[in-house]
């Protein structure tokens, strides 16, 4: 009888995609109308590609509670819509972060390589309401050790500072909110697609596509 660890050692090299996703009352309108389309897009964007098999996404949502979806092949990801909630537990998401990376990456042994290193996406639309900072000074810590990718993205300008203390690469919005909700997650697509490629071609990195012209670093 093969173990569930014998069969993790058979499946080809991953991009792992983790989405911690903020649906708390700061996400209230459009930005949450927009968070929805934009996650069940990575689907119908991905799903077709010749690479969808390297990508598998999970789903961390957080509001007053923390929701996870197991870590999942692209084209079978279907994650209940979210609702807006109140609470902000970020730090509690993050945990959970910690735990999926723990119990689903598979790490390299003998010939086989391993999964690629990880992608995280942050989105965050206000302040959190529990304690963060002792597990965003662990993610800062896994990104400096090139354990993880990680984006923040800052739905509003109060939400910079905290993600700022998660990670060190924080993207903001210049316009419409929810249109440019809609724009980052077209471009997380394209960019996933392009990582995803580049492994299977077995390059060490990958050039992301340009930000659209309303996203920027902050």
């Amino acid at each position: 009888m093969s173990t569930g660890a014998d069969h993790r050692s058979l499946v080809a090299r991953r991009l792992p995609v983790y989405l911690i996703i903020d649906h708390s009352a700061s996400t209230t309108g459009a930005p949450l109308v927009s968070i929805n389309g934009g996650v069940h897009s990575l689907r119908e964007h991905l799903g077709p590609s010749t690479v969808c098999h390297l990508v598998y996404v999970g789903l961390i949502s957080f509001a007053g509670t923390v929701s996870t979806t197991v870590l999942t092949p692209v084209d079978q990801f279907a994650p209940a819509r979210l609702e807006v909630a109140h609470g902000c537990n970020l730090g509690a998401a993050l945990e959970r972060l910690r735990s999926a990376l723990e119990r689903d990456l598979i790490h390299a042994q003998g010939a086989h390589l391993g999964d690629h290193t990880p992608m995280v996406i942050v989105m965050l639309g206000g302040s959190p309401t529990d304690s963060w900072q002792s597990t965003g000074a662990w993610l800062h810590q896994e990104i400096a050790a090139k354990h993880v990718n990680v984006i923040g993205v800052a739905l509003n300008r109060d939400a910079v500072d905290v993600l700022r203390g998660v990670c060190s690469t924080v993207l903001c919005f210049m316009g419409n909110h929810g249109a440019d909700v809609t724009s980052f997650f077209r471009w997380l697509s394209t960019a996933i697609e392009e990582m995803a490629r580049m492994a299977a071609d077995g390059a060490t990195s990958a050039h992301l596509p340009p930000l659209p012209r309303r996203i920027v670093p902050c």
